[in-house]
C-alpha cells in the first residue's frame, strides 16, 4: 500500500508499565502523539533547534544534544510548553491510571498494556488525519522490550474486526521505530508526554503539576470543541471523573466536566 504522505506522526512514552506502587511504579503511563502537518515538518524542527540555542546556547551553558524532559528544571519544562502552544501541532495524550485497573485482565501479557494504550492513540490520531483526508507516517520512539511486528500485527488485527475504530489513514506494515536520537521530532512528543505526566501523576511529595499540560492547552486536538477522550483520553474514565475534581481540579480549565 502506499499513498503520498501528508502528515507525520510521532509517538513517545512517559511513565512505566509496573504496578509496583510506592516502589518505583508510577500511578499512570502516558502514550503521546504529535501529528504535525509534512510541509510544517522542517518548522517543527527548527522549532526544536531554536529551543536548544535560546534556552542553553544564548545563556552561554552546556547545549544538550537532545531535549528529554526528565532532565530538564522547571523553567526550562514551562518555556518549552509556553512556547510550543503556537507551533503547528496536534498533540493528542493517553493516559492508563493504573491503580485502578482490573490487572488481572491488564498484566497477563508484558505487551497488553502498551498495545492498549498504542490502539485508543492510533484511534484518535487517524480521526484527526481522516477529517483532513490524509495520510500519515508514524514513527514510534523505541523503547526496551519493542515488538515492532507483535503492535504491527495487532494493529492489523484491529483494522479488520467490526468494533475497529481506527481509520484507514495509514499502513501498519510502515509503522517505524527510532530513537529520539535518530528523529529529534520524537523529541517533541517525549515533552507532550512528560507535561501531561506531570499533570496527573503525583511526585515523591505527592505534588502534581499541571501547569505545563495547561500552557501547551491550545495544541491538545478536540473535536467539536471536546478536548476530553480526543487530546486527552484517560482511562478507565469513570474512576477519573469520580476523583478528578478533589485530585484533578485543574482539568475544568481544559473544559473537561462530568
Amino acid at each position: 500500500m502506499s499513498r503520498h504522505i501528508t502528515h507525520r506522526c510521532y509517538i513517545d512514552e512517559s511513565g512505566d508499565e509496573g504496578f509496583k506502587f510506592g516502589h518505583g511504579s508510577t500511578e499512570w503511563f502516558f502514550l503521546t502523539g504529535i501529528i504535525v502537518r509534512d510541509e510544517d515538518d522542517h518548522k517543527l524542527r527548527a522549532f526544536r533547534a531554536a529551543l536548544l540555542k535560546e534556552l542553553w546556547t544564548d545563556r552561554n551553558q552546556c547545549t544538550p544534544g537532545k531535549l528529554h524532559w526528565k532532565k530538564l528544571d522547571h523553567n526550562r519544562k514551562l518555556a518549552i510548553a509556553t512556547r510550543l502552544r503556537d507551533q503547528p501541532v496536534c498533540c493528542i495524550n493517553v493516559g492508563i491510571w493504573k491503580p485502578k485497573l482490573d490487572r488481572a485482565c491488564y498484566i497477563n501479557r508484558a505487551d497488553l498494556l502498551f498495545n492498549y494504550a498504542a490502539r485508543l492513540l492510533l484511534e484518535r490520531m487517524s480521526w484527526h488525519i481522516a477529517s483532513h483526508r490524509g495520510w500519515a507516517h508514524i514513527t514510534f520512539s523505541n523503547r526496551t522490550r519493542f515488538r515492532l511486528d507483535l503492535l504491527q500485527a495487532y494493529v492489523t488485527q484491529i483494522l479488520s474486526t467490526s468494533r475497529n475504530e481506527i481509520r484507514a489513514v495509514f499502513d501498519p506494515q510502515d509503522i517505524d521505530v527510532r530513537t529520539m536520537d535518530q528523529v529529534d521530532l520524537l523529541q517533541i512528543a517525549d515533552a507532550c508526554a512528560g507535561a501531561a505526566q506531570d499533570a496527573f501523576d503525583p511526585d515523591p511529595y505527592g505534588n502534581t503539576h499541571p501547569y505545563y499540560l495547561l500552557a501547551m492547552a491550545d495544541r491538545l486536538y478536540r473535536r467539536n470543541g471536546k478536548v476530553f477522550g480526543y487530546g486527552l483520553k484517560l482511562f478507565p474514565d469513570k474512576a477519573f471523573f469520580a476523583e478528578c475534581k478533589q485530585r484533578f481540579p485543574f482539568v475544568e480549565s481544559l473544559g473537561i466536566k462530568q
